[in-house]
């Protein structure tokens, strides 16, 4: 009886510095209409439009932003593009692209991906998660860069967590 209360007490320790370890961000910052729980270990930074983040390691890179239209989903796209190619380097391979289904806080959402080479890095991952919220009447638009060769299931295992935790705020 004492080891299984003692197992309970270390689980419940467990949990209590996990949950103490992120905190709660606010989608878009001016007006949230999402909240995301981001580990403090990331050190999220607010962008005009929403929140990125960097694991400790420099394996994993993710932004969240809020669009109200298509039409403003497809320039947050363009403008990662941008962003992975100009200002990172990055080649992407077009090619590579798949398309499939990932659900994101519990709504069915789109992952596009990509095939990417860094001179940096070597090779990654780069994509798009597009999150309906209808709720919310918005779009959120998950950008994220993946350092292939260093992800292993920590990294994974918080990126499960990340996208769990996204939420609408009514």
């Amino acid at each position: 009886m004492k080891k299984i209360v003692n197992l309970v007490v270390v689980v419940f320790l467990a949990l209590l510095a996990i949950s103490a370890s992120a905190r709660t961000i606010k989608i878009p910052e001016n007006r949230p209409v999402i909240a995301v729980d981001i580990p403090d270990a990331w050190e999220p930074e607010g962008t005009d439009r929403g929140v990125g983040a960097e694991d400790p390691d420099e394996v994993v890179t993710v932004f969240f932003e809020v669009a109200a239209s298509e039409k403003q989903m497809n320039r947050l796209i363009d403008e990662g593009f941008e962003w992975l190619t100009q200002e990172h380097g990055l080649k992407i391979n077009g090619d590579s692209k798949s398309e499939s289904e990932i659900a994101i806080g519990g709504v069915k959402s789109t992952l596009l991906n990509f095939d990417a080479m860094s001179k940096e890095f070597g090779a990654a991952k780069v994509g798009f998660i597009l999150a309906p919220i209808e709720e919310v009447k918005r779009l959120l638009v998950i950008t994220y860069w993946i350092t292939a060769k260093e992800f292993t299931d920590k990294h994974d295992a918080a990126l499960s967590r990340i996208f769990a935790s996204v939420r609408p705020l009514r």
